[in-house]
């Protein structure tokens, strides 16, 4: 029986779990007298792990056939950290070793011409979580309470935490990929649009507290910088009919803030299968994956007072306790919202492309009033006449989803 060091196991947890019971020994593989296991004892510990959280990979059909996933040996390398020559021999431990009955029709789970990759995580704690702070912060409770708090720090964490650590962040400003932001409004005439041009800051910028009305990150009284990373995105925002105006500026981020990414939300190394809580941090990341789609969702005008309320509550806690600048999003009105991604076992750093990048909004939270926002004399955000833009509207495009057919045929009466 072969024998692996616990130096050769690159995991720490599957080492911290294979501790008890190793003894002094000579490793077959590095040929070094070390704490080991015998390689057997290393296979079944793997193997209800790597059964409960990963899975055959999904054969695509079609000129490009393939299946999703690593090679099985590829797979044990990654997932233990071991190199090839181990992980080879736990492959053929776990295949000659699984019990599926052939005869009577069982597929084996460990075969030698299969992929595999981590399942998707099921959703079950964490949707149920948001929907009680949702209902609790819309029905029963105003006012951002206790358990209001705890529910958030169960989703996004406290500042400095772990979990808190993992959300994604964005710099943005001077020397980033996103060093100005885009604000559209629309008017009725070309007077109104020349007088919004020659007092930009004023007429186009984040409305004074007095005038702030509630939106999708704020309450009424507390005003924030809504903007599009870019001026098209901006436009789409504001809704315009067609043959209407809409003046849009671009406002210079001048000094650099960090911002919840939430393209980026779940997409991420998850950590390793054999940590104890694994399965719950899956489940968390997978629900935050979707949970862009919950933020930035379209709202029916009549109903904004109301469903706005867990947004604003989640952007004050993004600002007041995890310390962000501001919020990005996807831009309801252009599409962009992402669909869950079925399955990445390592995405560590994905990002927008350009592109994609340009159909995002972006939120300061940072208070702009000039008497408290200003450093070294100079505003958080800027604008220059020069960069105002009087356009009109001339096509809409629509995209829409059939709901459902009514039934329209009439009942016929009973004779």
């Amino acid at each position: 029986m072969s024998t692996i060091c616990l130096k050769c196991i690159g995991d720490e947890f599957l080492r911290a779990m294979l501790k008890d019971g190793s003894a002094r020994r000579t490793c077959d593989y590095c040929e070094k007298a070390r704490n080991g296991v015998d390689l057997e004892r290393l296979t079944e510990s793997v193997d209800g792990p790597i059964r409960q959280f990963c899975q055959q990979g999904e054969v695509i059909y079609g000129p490009d056939y393939f299946q999703e996933g690593d090679s099985l040996v590829d797979m044990l390398q990654a997932e233990l950290e071991i190199d090839y020559e181990p992980a080879a021999d736990i492959a053929r431990q776990l295949i000659d070793s699984d019990p599926a009955w052939i005869p009577d029709g069982e597929q084996p789970f460990f075969e030698a011409d299969q992929n595999y990759h981590r399942r998707v995580a099921p959703l079950f704690e964490y949707p149920f979580l948001w929907e009680e702070f949702c209902e609790r912060l819309k029905h029963r409770s105003r006012f951002f309470d206790a358990e209001c708090y705890e529910s958030l720090a169960q989703i996004l964490g406290e500042s400095g935490s772990e979990r808190a650590s993992e959300l994604p962040t964005l710099k943005v400003g001077p020397r980033t990929r996103v060093e100005s932001v885009f604000r559209a409004r629309r008017v009725d005439s070309e007077s109104e649009a020349e007088g919004i041009a020659r007092s930009p800051r004023l007429q186009l910028g984040a409305p004074p507290k007095h005038l702030a009305t509630a939106g999708r990150l704020n309450p009424f009284g507390i005003p924030i910088f809504y903007g599009a990373v870019s001026g098209d995105t901006a436009l789409s925002e504001v809704r315009p009919s067609v043959g209407g105006l809409v003046v849009v500026g671009a406002f210079k981020i001048n000094r650099v803030l960090t911002v919840l990414d939430l393209s980026r939300l779940g997409v991420g190394f998850t950590g390793s299968i054999f940590a104890p809580d694994y399965a719950d941090r899956a489940e968390r990341l997978r629900f935050l994956e979707v949970f862009q789609a919950l933020v930035a969702r379209p709202i029916q005008p009549n109903h904004e007072p109301l469903e706005y309320l867990p947004t604003q509550a989640f952007a004050e806690y993004v600002q007041n306790v995890l310390g962000f600048d501001g919020i990005l999003y996807a831009s309801a009105q252009l599409g962009t919202i992402p669909e869950s991604r079925e399955s990445a076992l390592y995405v560590r750093n994905l990002e927008l492309s350009d592109a994609e990048l340009s159909h995002y909004n972006l939120a300061v939270l940072r208070n702009l009033d000039n008497s408290s926002s200003k450093r070294k004399g100079r505003p958080l955000l800027s604008v220059s006449k020069s960069s105002i833009e009087i356009r009109t509207v001339s096509a809409i495009s629509y995209e829409h989803e059939l709901v459902t057919r009514p039934n329209t045929a009439r009942r016929r009466k009973h004779q």
